[in-house]
């Protein structure tokens, strides 16, 4: 039996007191001094030590270290600098676990073991390890806290060294930045940007406050974080800070800058491959393109400023990003920015514009261009119609909801980040002083509201026109930019096709082509090959055409019912200014006579009388029954 008690008054020893019974009676025996016992091994020179009065241990510890003994532990010969390793078999990690365990010995009144490293050597060792490690882990620690600002030092520090100053490049439409550029961009925002924050507020931004990672940052993020205190220091353009060398503009992005840069990293990709763009190919972003830190000149001068002369040197190429979400601000942001319709009011009466339209929908973007691309027109040379049903498969999957809302575009509903923006912009478009109060609704809105939507209109005629009508949602949209296009009574120059969009009747689509045509036009060139064309067709068609036009091109060519009766219809039936005439003809029933003066309009009158005068048009029916008893009719138009 064994049990342990107090010592006297004063005394810091525990009395363990064991009885037991030997052979020749009982015998009692106390043991004044605490028992201790160590063995030690090769590796760690490991000492246990039983500690029979807990109260009184004498140990003192920083982490699992000792750093003192006295009472107990001294008498043990326990060595400061030894490290606690376990307790009553239980191993210690940190002070904390060293106290519980001591502390549970002492509430529990009975002795522990304690087991020690005695090998100092491998105790340092340990100690500068375990400090090596906490260094490494608070660095780590620290590395992944946001900055405070774009000015923290080490933010500093970290785009100094990636993006140094190359030298200016005078002429701000020589300042486009390339593909390979913007992927070095990206790259290193994506490296760095989880220590970045949105500083925006609550009202302005849906991710105010948070850590920004690619999934959510936008060019409002990046020219916060990266371009504007990049450039602070030498007060330049950001793709001064990639190279010194002329990059001539061969694009120009009108995009809102709150899209996702992955987005417009996507649509720029989906262009340069759809186009086939050469590796030197520029694109000019205003916000790598333009000197942040100085005052802007657009507005005092539009014809002047740095985006109408990026503009002029891309030979009027733009591509306009739109937005594929259906929730506020609504799937076009671009358009209801005010900037952005800024810059495309530039291009409302340019004749020769070139506009792409993109947008992203996840890792993949829609694509819509005036035209072919390479590829589409080596089909198109190898196969006749191939060409366009190649771009009508590339362009299908640009949804309809998207167009129908970019095309109900209203300047004076255009937002700004900044109210002194939005008035003077508004003021511009209505022709007014910038610093006057701008007005809600002025007859100039009108006018460009017209002009834009028309713009866009030519770029997304054929995507809505080549699609089946068979649905409301579809007819609504045809309508839609039909109604759009006449109402641009300003416009002087159409260019549209309708080429192989044969789903339907080829009446219908002309009927509602022929409604599309702006009163005030001067010149026009229509695209019909392959719609399947008859003669009848033909005086409905130049009876259509607005009565004001000077310059006329029509390819009809692979329309096989077209005869020189069809061409006589319409050539009687052109407005009487017309000047200049061009048929295309090819693979079409019209003689050759006619063809030799297929763009001579005054040939073509002489012809038509030439024919006239070798007798009368007489159209012959045939009507007679067929094996199944069914009456066929078969018509001819022959000369008498």
């Amino acid at each position: 039996l064994k049990f342990a008690f107090a010592g006297s008054r004063g005394s810091r020893r525990c009395h363990v007191a064991t009885f037991s019974r030997p052979a020749h009676g009982w015998l009692w025996s106390v043991r004044g001094r605490a028992m201790a016992a160590a063995t030690a091994k090769d590796s760690l020179s490991l000492a246990h030590v039983e500690f029979c009065n807990c109260a009184e241990h004498g140990l003192q510890w920083d982490g699992t270290l000792v750093t003192r003994v006295s009472d107990e532990a001294q008498r043990l010969g326990v060595k400061p600098g030894w490290k606690i390793q376990s307790i009553d078999n239980q191993p210690v990690s940190n002070g904390n676990d060293v106290w519980m365990r001591m502390q549970e010995a002492k509430w529990q009144w009975r002795s522990c073991h304690v087991s020690f490293v005695t090998n100092t050597a491998v105790v340092r060792a340990e100690r500068a390890a375990a400090r090596t490690a906490a260094i490494q882990a608070e660095e780590e620690r620290l590395a992944k806290l946001a900055f405070e600002g774009s000015h923290d030092k080490v933010h500093v520090s970290q785009f100094n060294e990636e993006f140094e100053f190359q030298g200016y490049i005078d002429r701000p439409e020589d300042r486009a930045i390339t593909l390979e550029q913007l992927h070095r961009v990206m790259n290193w925002s994506k490296d760095k940007c989880h220590r970045w924050r949105d500083t925006a507020s609550f009202h302005e931004s849906n991710t105010s406050g948070m850590r920004l990672n690619m999934d959510i940052m936008n060019m409002y993020h990046l020219h916060h974080w990266l371009v504007m205190p990049a450039t602070e220091d030498k007060s330049c353009a950001f793709v001064e800070l990639l190279t010194n060398q002329r990059q001539h503009t061969t694009w120009c992005v009108f995009h809102w800058w709150g899209e996702l840069l992955v987005d417009l990293l996507h649509c720029i990709e989906c262009q340069a491959a759809t186009r086939a763009l050469p590796k030197d190919a520029g694109w000019w972003l205003a916000a790598f393109a333009i000197r942040p830190h100085h005052p802007p000149d657009d507005i005092l001068d539009p014809t002047k400023g740095r985006v109408n002369r990026a503009i002029v040197a891309s030979q009027h190429s733009v591509m306009l990003m739109l937005d594929s979400r259906t929730d506020e601000p609504g799937p076009t942001t671009a358009v209801g920015r005010l900037w952005c319709l800024y810059e495309l009011a530039m291009l409302a009466d340019t004749p020769n514009v070139n506009l792409d339209v993109a947008a992203c929908f996840g890792p993949k973007a829609a694509f819509i261009m005036r035209g072919f691309n390479e590829e589409e027109e080596d089909k198109e040379r190898d196969a006749n119609g191939s060409g366009y049903k190649a771009k009508w498969d590339r362009e299908r999957n640009f949804p309809l909801n998207i167009i129908e809302q970019t095309l109900e575009v209203r300047v004076q509903a255009g937002q700004a980040s900044a109210n002194a923006d939005r008035g003077r912009l508004l003021n511009v478009f209505a022709g007014r002083d910038l610093h006057l109060q701008p007005v809600e609704e002025n007859e100039n809105y009108i006018r460009v509201n017209h002009q834009l939507r028309s713009l866009f209109a030519q770029t997304l005629w054929r995507r809505v026109m080549a699609s089946t009508a068979n649905d409301s949602h579809t007819q609504r949209v045809q309508l839609r930019i039909s109604e759009i296009l006449r109402g641009d009574i300003w416009r002087t120059h159409l260019d549209i096709s309708l080429a192989y969009c044969v789903p339907t009747a080829p009446e219908e689509k002309l009927a509602l082509m022929v409604k599309s045509f702006p009163p005030h036009l001067k010149e026009l060139k229509l695209d019909l090959k392959g719609l399947d064309i008859m003669d009848d067709n033909m005086k409905e068609l130049a009876a259509g055409l607005p009565r004001e036009l000077d310059q006329l091109h029509v390819d009809l060519s692979f329309n096989a019912q077209i005869t020189n009766f069809g061409v006589t219809m319409f050539v009687n039936a052109l407005p009487a200014k017309l000047k200049n005439l061009v048929l295309g003809l090819r693979q079409t029933a019209v003689s050759r006579d006619f063809m030799d003066q297929r763009d001579n309009l005054e040939g073509l009158r002489e012809r038509i009388i030439h024919e006239a005068q070798k007798g009368s048009m007489c159209i012959v029916t045939n009507i007679c029954p067929s094996p199944d008893r069914r009456v066929v009719s078969q018509t001819n138009r022959m000369k008498l």
